[in-house]
């Protein structure tokens, strides 16, 4: 037996305290992150069985059209609300957002926050915050995320008094509107239909309103290039693996000479307990200085307090916070704006990026129980 597969979801999903924005695609060769965390999520039903009955495979000689899921609320009934792709999104992002923990790995000596300002002369991985960054049993998202604010511009993940509406920016992380948003980037990546507030994928898979392992015709899948990679991950499997072997062998015999030319078996793609899914989320918040009363705007700007630059790509400059975005204006200080997001710096640059926060790239693992 091989260990668990990894499916590494090659996407970079981007949450703010402001909006949250489609997701991007990356190249996988030039792809990094910055924290890792794993996610509890025990008792919160992300079971590889769920995700076995929801998404589904054909065959096709001809093209990569092979993919199908349970019908969607708005085209059939199935018993299990979670066998439909949009709710299986919503609950996804509820997970990670407001209902899971958060587990800072903290054996990797390079993925860590690292304390502003930077020093001259000082080797900038000598600034990182090496204590955990979540307690023991973990923490929502929205605290590790103001942790992560307040080890940076601080030092101290627990010295938030200077942080006005700490309350706020947690109710807005948690928000069904941050949740639904998440909730439309994964079902558009993995071909779910509209459902409520979320939005529906370009490319919806094939809806199936009967049982797996049933006839079904091949122009009706979909192609996804997620679902392939997943796939393909399978079936490279199989030599280590005896049942994840023996699903996948299971789909060629189910009676091959009873198909028509044009049609297909469809079977639930082989998840295993223990197999892992990965996100990777970049995370901003947008802050500005509280004016005083009577006044409409501050007199002192967040640059004038948690000034960003960076002396070259990659190292934040003298007194510089490197997490913060950099604006042109100082540029001829001998400044630069960090055109590389790195560990120690980000490449958020140009008019209004000083009040930006980048709390960079966090790679999340959760467990298929």
């Amino acid at each position: 037996m091989s260990n668990a597969l990894i499916f590494n979801i090659p996407y970079v999903f981007e949450l703010s305290a402001n909006a949250l924005i489609i997701a991007e695609e990356v190249d996988q060769s030039l792809f990094t992150h910055h924290l890792v965390f794993a996610l509890d999520c025990s008792g919160l039903d992300i079971s590889a069985s769920t995700l076995e009955n929801l998404f589904l495979i054909g065959n096709s000689e001809n093209d990569d059209k092979i993919f199908f899921s349970r019908a969607d609320n708005t085209h059939g009934e199935q018993s299990n609300p979670k066998h439909f792709v949009s709710n299986f999104s919503r609950h996804l992002a509820s997970v990670i957002l407001k209902d899971g923990n958060l587990l800072f790995d903290n054996s990797l000596s390079e993925k860590k926050i690292p304390i502003g300002p930077a020093v001259l002369n000082q080797d900038p991985s000598q600034n990182y915050f090496n204590l955990s960054v979540s307690d023991f049993s973990g923490n929502t998202y929205d605290e590790i995320l103001l942790r992560t604010l307040a080890i940076h511009l601080i030092g101290n993940p627990f010295s938030r008094a200077w942080i006005q509406n700490e309350g706020a920016l947690r109710n807005q992380v948690k928000s069904n509107d941050k949740v639904d948003n998440l909730a439309s980037q994964f079902n558009k990546l993995l071909g779910g239909d509209i459902s409520g507030n979320i939005l529906k994928s370009d490319s919806i898979l094939g809806h199936l309103n009967t049982n797996i392992n049933t006839k079904q015709n091949i122009s009706d899948g979909i192609a996804n290039n997620v679902l392939k990679l997943f796939f393909e991950s399978m079936v490279a499997d199989i030599s280590n693996n005896e049942t994840r072997r023996n699903k996948i062998q299971n789909m060629s015999n189910y009676n091959p000479n009873d198909l028509s030319l044009n049609q297909t078996y469809v079977y639930g793609l082989p998840f295993l307990p223990g197999d892992k899914i990965v996100v990777f989320i970049r995370n901003t918040i947008n802050i500005a200085v509280e004016p005083v009363s009577g006044n409409l705007l501050p007199s002192i700007h967040i640059k004038d307090i948690f000034p960003g630059g960076a002396s070259n790509d990659n190292i934040p400059a003298q007194g510089r916070w490197g997490w913060m975005g950099f604006s042109t204006d100082i540029s001829n200080n001998g400044l630069v704006g960090s055109y590389n997001l790195s560990q120690q710096t980000t490449d958020i640059s140009g008019n209004g990026a000083t009040n930006i926060f980048d709390a960079h790239v966090w790679k999340i693992t959760l467990t298929l129980i």
